[in-house]
C-alpha cells in the first residue's frame, strides 16, 4: 500500500509539486514526532499547497491529493517518509543528508531550490555579520531579530510569518524550546546548523537558534551550512 501511495503522489503532480507534497509529508511526520516528545496527541492540519492537504487525527494521517483522499496509519506513514528521503537522495543528489534539514523549512522554502543545488559546505560566520532579510526594506542585524528581542524582553510580542512554528506551539513556546535545547545539548546538536545560501550573509533557517546563542554568549563565531545554488540563485 505504501508504494501505491507514493506513486499516487508522483503521478498526480509535476516535479516541483511532487517535491513540495513530499516535503509537507516530512513536516507532518516531524510534527507528530515532536508531539510525542511533548506528550501531546492533538489534531493538526497542513494546508501549504493547492490541491494537497494533510490532516493528522486519532493516530492516522489523512492525505488529500487532487484526485482522492488516502488514509495512512503511523507505521505506513513512517515507511513512506523513508521512501521520500530516498527519493530526494536519488532525484537531487547532494553531498549532504536531507534528514538534517528542518522539515518545516524544507516544506516552506527548501523544496523550491532542490533542482538548483550544486554543493553544500560547512563554514563559520560571526553573529555580528549575519543579516535578516526584510520585505521592502533593508536587511537588519541580529540585534533587530524579533526572536532576540523576545529573549531580552519577555513582554515583547513576536510576529511569526510563514507558519514556521510547529502547529501545536506559539512563537514564544518555540523560542523557549530552542533556548532549553541549546542550554542542554548545545548548538549544532545532531549536526543541524543555521543555513545560508551561496556566500551571502542572510540567514535562511535557524534564526531561533542563532538568537539564543547571541542571547547566551554574545556575537561569537558559529558553524553554519552554506547551500550553493546554480548561477548564485538568490544572491544579492
Amino acid at each position: 500500500m505504501m508504494n501505491s501511495i507514493f506513486w499516487e503522489i508522483v503521478n498526480s503532480y509535476n516535479k516541483k509539486e511532487i517535491a513540495h507534497a513530499f516535503s509537507i509529508i516530512l513536516r507532518a511526520h516531524y510534527e507528530k514526532i515532536k508531539m510525542n516528545e511533548l506528550g501531546i496527541d492533538k489534531k493538526f492540519e497542513l494546508n501549504q499547497m493547492n490541491n494537497f492537504q494533510i490532516v493528522y487525527d486519532d493516530e492516522k494521517f489523512f492525505l488529500t491529493t487532487n484526485k482522492k483522499e488516502i488514509i495512512i496509519n503511523n507505521s505506513l506513514f513512517n515507511n513512506l517518509v523513508t521512501k521520500i528521503y530516498q527519493y530526494f537522495k536519488d532525484e537531487y543528489p547532494i553531498n549532504y543528508d536531507y534528514k538534517l534539514i528542518d522539515p518545516i523549512f524544507f516544506s516552506l522554502f527548501f523544496y523550491d531550490v532542490l533542482d538548483k543545488i550544486e554543493k553544500v559546505n560547512y563554514d563559520v560566520i560571526n553573529i555580528s555579520d549575519i543579516r535578516l532579510l526584510r520585505y521592502k526594506s533593508k536587511p537588519v542585524s541580529m540585534d533587530e531579530s524579533e526572536r532576540y528581542k523576545a529573549l531580552i524582553d519577555e513582554n515583547y510580542e513576536m510576529y511569526s510569518p510563514f507558519n514556521s512554528n510547529l502547529t501545536i506551539e506559539t512563537p514564544k513556546q518555540r523560542l523557549k524550546r530552542s533556548l532549553k535545547s541549546i542550554k542542554e545539548k548545545g548548538y549544532g546538536y545532531n549536526d543541524q546548523y543555521a543555513i545560508f545560501y551561496n556566500d551571502e550573509p542572510y540567514i535562511r533557517d535557524g534564526q531561533h537558534r542563532v538568537a539564543v546563542i547571541k542571547y547566551l554568549y554574545g556575537d561569537i563565531d558559529i558553524k553554519i551550512i552554506r547551500v550553493y545554488l546554480k548561477d548564485n540563485y538568490f544572491y544579492d
